[in-house]
């Protein structure tokens, strides 16, 4: 685990308090403001209207997604502070550097191990190519 000093304990929890507090805020606004298709496509759509509506839809689902997903690693995160594992790469266990969890606490691996993860899965879930 990284010792980390009272003070800068209090700074990450409460930083990634605020953090949890904006992605729920953006969560709710995002699946209370969505519009229903038809009301983007009109009640008869051409094949314009569809594809519009369709584009818009599917970006929507996915930045909702990407907030999800955010906020699941805040929770992560909040859960290593209180049970002692904060600041420790959940791959080999060595420290997380200070400075990369003042930069982005809800981080769970060292550089190493977040180079490794991102080349192992750059194209996770992309299907397959032609």
């Amino acid at each position: 685990m990284t010792t980390l000093n009272p003070e800068l304990q209090f700074a990450v929890s409460s930083t990634l308090q605020e953090r949890l507090a904006e992605l729920d805020e953006q969560i709710t606004a995002s699946e209370s403001g969505q519009e229903p298709w038809v009301a983007r496509a009109s009640e008869a759509p051409d094949a314009g209207d569809a594809s519009v509506a369709d584009h818009l839809q599917t970006k929507e689902r996915a930045l909702e997604q990407q907030a999800v997903d955010q906020r699941n690693r805040v929770i992560d995160a909040l859960q290593r502070l209180e049970t002692g594992d904060y600041g420790e790469c959940i791959d080999c266990g060595t420290e997380i550097k200070v400075q990369r969890l003042q930069v982005q606490p809800e981080v769970e691996r060292c550089v190493r191990c977040q180079e490794a993860y991102e080349h192992t899965h750059a194209n996770a879930g992309a299907g397959a190519s032609l």
